[in-house]
């Protein structure tokens, strides 16, 4: 199993088609091409199109490099909005220069040296070079034959890297890119799989019939070298092959933030490319490929990380046991270190193995790239040279309005995501109000419920510090609503402030999504995945200060957007309210869950961090202001921390392995938004949270509620980033999937839920069965509900909470109990008694009476009485008085019993019902001569029912009056 694992990291690092097309290269690998005839290129008419942008140190390099292949007056330069000397040291060495007005994209700076030079009717193949790359000898002679072939578009040059210090590592592992796709990657048909990976085209030569049909600079495309490719092949004009023989070397010094740079930038032109084009079934399938392996190879390290811990946590146990961190580490390092053997053979260069240590580390990098580059929202290019008509085509005109449908389509998106988020929000809330009743109670809940009675009902109340802020709104709200008269429990009329709080926090939800300006079916998706969540409902339904909190820190939320909105608008009012309503219910929070302040300082502070490169100022930097904030939110945390007020005796409602998975997948999801930087600080913050409530353990469960919905939020940002990505279609539908399987997996996994208390029916049992002066000692949180019900119907008993005084006398407990002797049942609760006479259960008297009822001429027992009287199972005084009843009249007994709630209490059965054959004045004689008895036989209940007269005692007399 775990060997199965790393197999798998390998073989999704690795990739299905990369590795299917290399064994097909290994197949065909003796196969040698037939020899083709030589051509000339100073017959052939090959122009060279050097593109270049500041590159005074390397413009000569390039311009002898392009002589060394073709005539001088065959070399042009175009000068893409070079600020150096670049164009003057260029006509000074001969070549024809054209310089543009502005910086264009390669692509654009392409359309406008062929419009200028007029290539495209002078020369019969223009070849594009990028000042670095250098040609190798007899490339062109390899080149063009292949154009012999009419079905050839254009050919690629084989890469391979410049060991030249300092970058050569780096050159090497952007070589290696090119030598894997264009060896292993290519297919008889389709493109090459150099698009697939986002690689843009390497010394391609066209041919000018095929680069007079393409549209050489599409509006929008931040990489247009890749549609490029995809134009040829959905214009079938032909394909684009590779040119045998010795490579072109990369001599381009670049450095690593170049890299990352360059990397997201072909990477989100691949995928606009892929949105603008209709591609095919299996580019399709290398584009979710590529996504994959980068998602994988993002993860395996935190899942390593992860593993490494010394955890004792049941999701880790099972992880650990399906992979170890060497294992899961081992298949990534084995996967890449076997695509780098494959590029040293395929290139014949035995140097691949000595930079190879260092290209897991640099393949991590990329994926965090191919991540950020797919979620991240891609700009239009501006500033683009238009080619004429004659010269560049326009693309041919869709069958159907396009604009319109997506016009139409977003007019009726908009409403339907309106509507379904209204569904999700209602069903959210449903479900939390449906599992309320059941859901086990948590110390806090226990402690509010009882003190928002206590001060309902004037009894004073108090609470420890933690929970003072939220025990005030609680009262607060009680004084308001009386929630403590409209349900059947103190518990569940307490939690009726977490619906409330639950209504705030949708409300808040619902106001982001307007100013975040998120679609509302990603915001309706996230909920819908709260609402199937069997934990979330959980977190969502009790009442606690992380509830209480959460809602106000959504309120906060909304009121720092609303005052960013303010300060870039310039309006004062607005600022005063904003500021206003962001100071105030950030303090709420604060005083309701302190622990809240420690994540949401770590999130300002990231956000503070990245604010210059959020807003694109490279010279305006925030990164004091971050750590002031970071500091006074270390001093102020401190403080509380000293102060013994930050953690909440909270305790927790969920059960088992509910509360890890819970995390695990608000870390998943924090961990996914790490890659889009308008996230990463909301992100950072939940993930500190995560970490705290795993490191504190149960009483930092005030995070919880604020963690589930920061990872609604944050889920409905990735959504949104994905419908909004350059490839809608497959990124969206992998977050549908995604979504989708989150919200099955939650539906598996259902709220926990505690017995039900029928506090109701034990003190209805008291009422009838104990005389009104008994004391009962009930547990704390039972105590509030039993205090309210005998109010109600039995005023003179006494209640009191276990631990004021020594547990003796009538006892209620949870479940089963350890001492004394049970009288009843009643749901989840028992009531257990240390008073009862042992005598009183001895069954050997009620066994000898019982056979002599039996024989009694005068007494017809049913089946079931007869049954109960020779087991001995009916009360003595019960006996007593069928004994007298059958020395007057003839008597029937019909049925013995007691309280259902007494079954398995091992009790005698207390009640009977008796009837006579006289009819009504046999029972109207019968009930005069009960009313003429004296205790202890005279019963405490004889009333005329259909069955006959029913005739019931009290518990015994032992049990009348105690006090404990």
């Amino acid at each position: 199993m775990r060997m199965m694992v790393a197999g798998l990291v390998a073989l999704i690092v690795i990739g299905p088609s990369l590795l299917v097309h290399g064994m097909v290269w290994l197949a065909r690998r003796r196969r040698r091409p037939a020899p083709a005839r030589p051509v000339d290129p100073a017959t052939a008419g090959v122009a060279i199109l050097v593109v270049a942008h500041d590159e005074e140190d390397r413009i000569l390099d390039a311009l002898a490099t392009a002589r060394a292949v073709v005539p001088a007056e065959n070399v042009h330069l175009v000068s893409n909005g070079s600020t150096d000397g670049t164009a003057g040291l260029a006509h000074r060495l001969g070549a024809e220069v054209v310089e543009t007005l502005g910086t264009l994209t390669t692509a654009g700076a392409v359309a406008a040296g062929v419009h200028a030079f007029h290539l495209l009717d002078r020369f019969s193949y223009v070849l594009v070079l990028d000042v670095g790359i250098r040609l190798a000898p007899g490339h062109l002679e390899r080149a063009l034959p292949l154009f012999a072939d009419p079905g050839v578009a254009a050919v690629d040059a084989r890469v391979a890297p410049d060991w030249l210090p300092p970058r050569r590592i780096l050159a090497a592992y952007r070589a290696r890119r090119y030598v894997l796709t264009q060896s292993f990657g290519r297919g008889p048909k389709g493109p090459p799989a150099t698009v697939a990976r986002g690689l843009p085209a390497v010394g391609r030569i066209y041919r000018t019939a095929v680069l007079a049909e393409l549209e050489l600079d599409p509006p929008g495309l931040v990489e247009p070298d890749l549609d490029l490719t995809l134009q040829v092949y959905r214009r079938r004009l032909g394909r684009v092959t590779l040119c045998p023989g010795a490579p072109a070397v990369t001599a381009t010094s670049l450095r690593l933030r170049d890299h990352r740079r360059l990397t997201r930038r072909a990477v989100a032109g691949l995928w606009q490319t892929a949105h603008r084009g209709r591609v095919g079934p299996a580019l399709a399938a290398q584009l979710l490929e590529l996504f994959v392996a980068a998602l994988v190879t993002t993860l395996v390290p935190l899942a390593v990380l992860l593993l490494a811990l010394p955890l004792d946590w049941a999701p880790l146990d099972a992880a650990r046991s399906a992979g170890t961190p060497v294992e899961l580490a081992g298949g990534l390092v084995a996967a890449d270190v076997l695509l780098t053997l494959a590029a040293a053979v395929a290139a014949r260069q035995p140097r691949y193995l000595l930079a190879g240590p260092l290209f897991p580390l640099l393949r991590i990098v990329d994926a965090v790239g191919v991540l950020r580059a797919t979620l991240a929202r891609h700009p239009t290019t501006a500033g683009r040279i238009e080619a004429p008509a004659a010269t560049v085509p326009e693309p041919r005109a869709a069958p159907d309005d396009e604009p319109a449908r997506e016009r139409r389509a977003v007019r009726w998106s908009v409403p339907l995501g309106w509507a379904l988020w209204t569904a999700a929000a209602v069903a959210l809330v449903a479900r939390v109000v449906a599992v309320l009743p059941v859901l086990p109670a948590s110390a806090a809940e226990v402690t509010l419920s009882r003190s928002g009675y206590e001060r309902f009902a004037g009894l004073g109340g108090g609470v420890p510090g933690p929970l003072a802020a939220t025990d005030r709104q609680l009262a607060a709200y009680a004084w308001l609503t009386d929630p403590f008269g409209r349900h059947g429990s103190v518990l569940t009329s307490a939690r009726e402030l977490s619906v409330v709080a639950l209504v705030v926090l949708l409300a808040a939800l619902l106001v982001l999504t307007v100013l975040l300006r998120l679609h509302p079916l990603v915001s309706a998706a996230a909920l819908a995945v709260l609402a199937a969540v069997g934990p979330s409902v959980a977190v969502l339904g009790p009442i606690g200060p992380g509830l209480v909190a959460a809602a106000w820190l959504g309120l906060a939320a909304v009121g720092a957007l609303l005052l960013a909105r303010a300060f870039a608008r310039d309006r004062l009012l607005l600022v005063a309210v904003a500021a206003l309503l962001t100071l105030a219910t950030g303090l709420a929070a604060a005083a309701t869950a302190p622990l809240l302040i420690i994540p949401a300082g770590v999130a300002v502070t990231t956000w503070l961090w990245f604010l210059d490169v959020e807003r694109y100022e490279p010279d305006a930097t925030w990164r004091g202001h971050a750590a002031v904030v970071l500091f006074a939110t270390a001093s102020i945390a401190a403080l509380l921390w000293r102060a013994d007020l930050m953690l909440a005796p909270t305790g927790g409602v969920l059960t088992g392995i509910q509360r890890p998975a819970l995390l695990a997948a608000v870390t998943i999801t924090a961990g996914a938004g790490l890659v889009v930087p308008r996230i990463r600080p909301l992100s950072v913050g939940t993930l500190t949270g995560v970490g705290l409530a795993a490191g504190v353990g149960a009483q930092a469960g005030v995070l919880l509620p604020a963690l589930v919905a920061a990872a609604a939020v944050i889920a409905a940002l990735l959504l949104d980033a994905a419908v909004r990505s350059p490839a809608p279609a497959l990124a969206g539908g992998v977050a549908a999937a995604l979504t989708a399987a989150a919200a099955v997996a939650g539906l598996l996994i259902a709220p926990p839920a505690a017995p039900p208390a029928d506090h109701l029916a034990l003190a209805r049992w008291v009422g009838r069965q104990l005389e009104a002066s008994s004391t009962l000692t009930v547990p704390p949180d039972v105590w509030a509900d039993l205090h309210r019900d005998f109010a109600r119907t039995h005023p003179r008993t006494a209640v009191r909470r276990a631990g004021d005084e020594p547990a003796e006398g009538l006892v209620v407990l949870h479940g089963k109990p350890s001492g004394g002797h049970m009288l009843g049942r009643f749901g989840g609760l028992t009531l257990v008694t240390t008073l009862l006479d042992e005598s009183y259960l001895d069954p050997a008297p009620r066994v000898r009476a019982g056979a002599q009822l039996v024989r009694n001429e005068h007494l017809t027992p049913s089946s079931q009485a007869r049954a109960a009287l020779v087991a001995g199972r009916v009360d003595l005084r019960a006996m007593a008085v069928l004994a007298g009843l059958c020395a007057e009249y003839d008597i029937r007994l019909v049925r013995t019993g007691n309280s259902p709630h007494e079954r398995g209490s091992g009790l005698p059965d207390r009640t009977i019902v008796v009837s006579t054959s006289d009819g009504q004045a046999g029972s109207e004689a019968v009930l005069s001569w009960l009313a003429a008895q004296e205790s202890p036989f005279a019963p405490d209940v004889a009333r005329p029912t259909p069955e006959g007269i029913a005739i019931g005692w009290r518990v015994p007399e032992s049990l009348e009056g105690a006090t404990g």
